[in-house]
């Protein structure tokens, strides 16, 4: 089945207050709080918002990674993975206006121990490009700029570094890989190159033609 997706990996911290004496074996402590809160968040705002949400709600709980450009990379605790899905029929600007408004609340969390926002990142192949974020000062930018400022500003360098590394082994360039596998949108995320006006086609654009096929196919 295809569906129009937003996901988001927050962390989850740990309590402000560890407990003085932990159950017997219990060795890692998390807030728990952070994960609720994430889904009755997106559960009020589908209240708030009926029929824009037309698929699911989903959420797992997940490890972290050491992948360098994994959302989850860092999660020592642990990861909130957290979605919203809905049909292609669904109005484009009615689910983009809905997916912001829900960003605005999973972003907004801080870590209880520290006070600091939590470290929430997209899944790279959900929608968010059309998102916008707030960057360090916290003024809202457009999404690619997010990712290149906040989102992975130690990892995107940390990731061509390695891409290079790999290359000089292998007898290739970083200018080589970007020319082959790079489109516009991937060249603004990871060499700053122009931010594509309209980085995604939204379903609205694809629905017609999409069903045309499926019914060509099925003889109808």
């Amino acid at each position: 089945m295809q569906a129009v997706d937003m996901e988001w990996e927050i962390p989850l911290p740990a309590p402000l207050k560890q407990a003085s004496e932990p159950l017997p074996g219990l060795v890692i402590q998390r807030d728990w709080s952070i994960v609720q809160k994430a889904w009755w968040d997106a559960v009020l705002q589908m209240h708030a918002q009926p029929s824009v949400v037309r698929v699911a709600l989903e959420l797992r709980i997940m490890g972290g990674s050491n992948v360098i450009l994994s959302p989850q990379l860092g999660n020592t605790l642990g990861t909130c993975s957290i979605e919203v899905l809905s049909t292609f029929n669904t109005p484009t600007a009615t689910w983009a206006a809905f997916c912001q408004t829900l960003t605005d609340k999973w972003i907004s969390y801080k870590d209880p121990s520290t006070g600091k926002p939590l470290n929430s990142r997209p899944h790279w192949c959900k929608e968010w490009s059309f998102l916008m974020l707030p960057n360090a000062s916290g003024k809202k930018v457009k999404a690619v700029e997010w990712i290149r400022s906040v989102g992975y500003r130690n990892e995107i360098p940390l990731f061509l570094d390695t891409v290079k590394k790999i290359g000089e082994k292998d007898g290739y360039t970083v200018e080589e890989a970007r020319a082959t596998f790079v489109n516009k949108f991937l060249d603004a995320v990871f060499f700053g190159g122009p931010i594509p006006d309209d980085p995604v086609e939204f379903p609205d654009n694809i629905n017609r033609s999409w069903f045309r096929s499926l019914l060509k196919n099925l003889g109808c």
